[in-house]
């Protein structure tokens, strides 16, 4: 009983998390649809939600949303290195992105089902 208990605890501590992260990512890519030239300034912090989303999803054993998280990284660390620039459309499909991934978070008994995620990878 007490490892069934500390599992549904962890699981809500990393649907909160996560969350919270998704919202804030969203917060800047927001932002940076107002003014696609931020991108530098917002980029670390883009690159580093989305390092902490693969980190625990690695530790949840979701390896579908882990893959994901890393091919955001690797966006990201396009931009940091200045060898991409998201444009207008870019934006618009990470916001669809994380759109994607925070329904499949909140849905507490179907993570089982990554199929929304795989279009993405």
């Amino acid at each position: 009983m007490g490892q069934v208990m500390m599992e549904d605890s962890m699981q809500q501590v990393f649907q909160a998390e996560t969350v919270e992260l998704l919202e804030k990512m969203t917060t800047i890519f927001l932002d940076l649809e107002a003014d696609p030239g931020k991108q530098q300034d917002f980029i670390n912090e883009l690159f580093r939600i989305a390092h902490n989303i693969k980190g625990s999803s690695g530790m949840m054993t979701l390896e579908d949303l882990k893959e994901l998280m890393h091919e955001l990284e690797n966006v990201f660390n396009w931009v940091r290195s200045n060898r991409f620039e998201l444009d207008m459309n870019h934006i618009a499909m990470i916001l669809q992105i994380v759109t994607d991934v925070h329904s499949y978070i909140e849905t507490i008994n179907g993570w089982e089902d990554s199929s929304s995620l795989n279009e993405w990878k």
